[in-house]
C-alpha cells in the first residue's frame, strides 16, 4: 500500500500542476454550465432523434431503420451505450434518466480533453506554451456547449483523441503498435458517427506522408507491410459502419441523396444556402463581430458565406437564444473581435514556423501530422458542404477534434517565438488567448440568468 501511494505521489510530481490546474477548471466551467442546461436547450436532434433511437434499442433489443427515427441511420455504438446508461438510471428511480446520459456526454468529453492533453505534452516544448495551448484547448466555447448534449458526438470526439494520440506517438516513435492502435479507434470512431472517418483519412494520409519521405529505403518493406495492415482495419471497420446505412438506402428506394447522411434528403429547404464561389472565398468580419451568434435560418448572422458560419460555430454553435440578454452579446462580440485578431496572429505563427530552420527535430517529425489533422476534416467538411449546400452542413461541431492540433501548432509557434526572444509578438501570443479564456468564462457565467 505504501509502495503504491509512493508511486502515484511520484507520478503527480512529475506532471505539471499547472495543467491538472487548468483540467480542474475545465470540468468546474462545464458542471457549471450544466447545472443550468436542461437537455432539451442548446442541442441538436434530441427530441425524436437521439432519445428515440436510444428508447428504440431499449424497447425492441435491436438496431432501428433509418426511418423510425430522425437520427436512426446514425451507427449504432453511442446509442448501445446511452441505452444501457438510461435503462439502468431509469430502473434505479432516477427522476430525470436525461441528466445522466448529460453526464455521460461530460465524461466522454472529459476523456477527450485528457487526452488532447497528452497530445500536447508530447511536444516537450516550453511549459509556459503548452499551458497556453491546453488553456486554449481546455476554455474552446462551443468545447463547453457541445461537452453536455446529449448525441454521439462527445464518443466520436472521444475516439479520435485516443486514436490521435497513438498516431502521434507511432510518428515520434515508428512503433507499429501505436499505428494498429490509432487504426482500431478510426474503427470505433466511423462505428460511432459517420465523421469518424476523417480519422482514418488523416491516418492514412500521414502514414503515406511518412513513407514517401522517410529517409530509410530499406523500410519500405515495413512500410507496406503495417498499410496492409491499415488497409485491412479499414476495409472490415467501414464494410461494418456502412452496411446498415447501405442496406437502408436500397430498401427505402433511395430516397436519400447521400445513404452515409441518411436524413440528408428531409431537411427543410428553407436551409438551403447559395453553392457559389463567393461563398468560400468570402469572410464578412464585419457581420461576424456585429452579429456573435449563428442563426441557420437567418441570413442576417451571415449564414451564406462558409468561414462565417464555420468560424462563428467554433465559438457558439448554432444556438441564438444567447442573444437574449444584452451584457451576454457584448461579450460575445468581445470574443469574436478577439478572435479575428487571434486567427490573424495564428496566422502569423504559420508563416514563421514555415520558414524557421531551428525547429527542434522532434517537432519537425510531428508537425506535418497536425496540419494534415487540420486539412483532411476541413476539405470533408468542405466538399459535404458544396455537395448537400445546407447552412448547418458547415457547422463546426462535425470537425471538432481538430482544435487538438490548432492548440498544438499554436504552442508550437509561440515556443518558437520564445526562441527566437521576439518580446512584442510573444505578449500579444498570451495576451489574445488569456483574453479569450477570460471572456469565455464571464460569458457563460452570465448566460446563467438566461434559465
Amino acid at each position: 500500500m505504501i509502495n503504491t501511494a509512493k508511486w502515484f505521489n511520484d507520478k503527480i510530481k512529475n506532471k505539471d500542476k499547472v495543467l491538472i490546474i487548468i483540467f480542474v477548471l475545465g470540468i468546474i466551467i462545464r458542471v457549471f454550465y450544466l447545472s443550468y442546461t436542461p437537455y432539451d436547450t442548446r442541442t441538436h436532434d434530441v427530441v425524436g432523434g437521439h432519445l428515440d433511437y436510444i428508447k428504440y434499442l431499449i424497447e425492441h433489443k435491436n438496431v432501428p431503420s433509418s426511418t423510425d427515427c430522425w437520427e436512426c441511420f446514425q451507427p449504432p455504438t453511442y446509442y448501445v451505450i446511452s441505452s444501457a446508461v438510461y435503462w439502468l438510471t431509469e430502473s434505479a428511480g432516477a427522476n430525470n434518466p436525461y441528466f445522466y446520459l448529460q453526464l455521460l456526454s461530460l465524461l466522454f468529453f472529459l476523456i477527450f480533453l485528457f487526452f488532447g492533453i497528452k497530445i500536447i505534452s508530447t511536444l516537450n516544448i516550453k511549459r509556459s506554451t503548452t499551458r497556453i495551448a491546453v488553456l486554449l484547448m481546455a476554455f474552446w466555447p462551443s468545447g463547453i456547449i457541445h461537452s453536455v448534449r446529449i448525441g454521439n458526438d462527445a464518443l466520436l470526439y472521444l475516439f479520435y483523441a485516443i486514436g490521435f494520440y497513438f498516431l502521434i506517438k507511432w510518428v515520434q516513435e515508428e512503433n507499429k503498435k501505436w499505428l494498429y492502435l490509432s487504426s482500431l479507434f478510426g474503427v470505433l470512431s466511423i462505428l460511432t458517427k459517420s465523421n469518424g472517418f476523417m480519422l482514418m483519412f488523416v491516418i492514412l494520409t500521414a502514414f503515406t506522408y511518412k513513407w514517401i519521405t522517410s529517409r530509410k529505403q530499406d523500410n519500405n518493406f515495413s512500410y507496406i507491410k503495417n498499410g496492409l495492415v491499415f488497409i485491412v482495419i479499414f476495409l472490415i471497420g467501414s464494410s461494418i459502419a456502412l452496411y446498415l446505412p447501405f442496406i437502408n438506402y436500397k430498401k427505402n428506394d433511395s430516397k436519400s441523396k447521400d445513404f452515409i447522411i441518411g436524413n440528408i434528403h428531409a431537411l427543410n429547404g428553407a436551409l438551403l444556402v447559395e453553392n457559389k464561389p463567393i461563398n468560400y472565398l468570402w469572410f464578412d468580419a464585419k457581420t461576424f463581430v456585429k452579429k456573435p451568434f449563428m442563426n441557420p435560418w437567418s441570413d442576417e448572422t451571415g449564414r451564406q458565406y462558409y468561414w462565417n458560419y464555420l468560424l462563428k460555430s467554433s465559438l457558439f454553435g448554432e444556438f441564438s437564444d444567447f442573444g437574449k440578454n444584452k451584457n451576454i452579446v457584448t461579450t460575445a462580440q468581445l470574443v469574436g473581435l478577439f478572435f479575428i485578431f487571434f486567427i490573424g496572429y495564428f496566422l502569423i505563427l504559420l508563416s514563421l514556423l514555415f520558414f524557421d530552420k531551428t525547429t527542434p527535430e522532434k517537432i519537425k517529425k510531428t508537425l506535418p501530422t497536425f496540419f494534415i489533422s487540420i486539412v483532411i476534416p476541413l476539405l470533408i467538411l468542405t466538399a459535404t458542404r458544396i455537395k448537400h449546400p445546407y447552412s448547418a452542413q458547415a457547422d463546426f461541431r462535425y470537425i471538432f477534434p481538430i482544435i487538438i492540433s490548432f492548440s498544438a501548432i499554436y504552442g508550437i509557434g509561440l515556443a518558437s517565438l520564445k526562441n527566437k526572444n521576439s518580446k512584442i509578438l510573444q505578449y500579444f501570443g498570451y495576451i489574445l488567448p488569456i483574453s479569450i479564456v477570460f471572456l469565455t468564462i464571464m460569458f457563460f457565467i452570465m448566460s446563467y440568468s438566461l434559465n
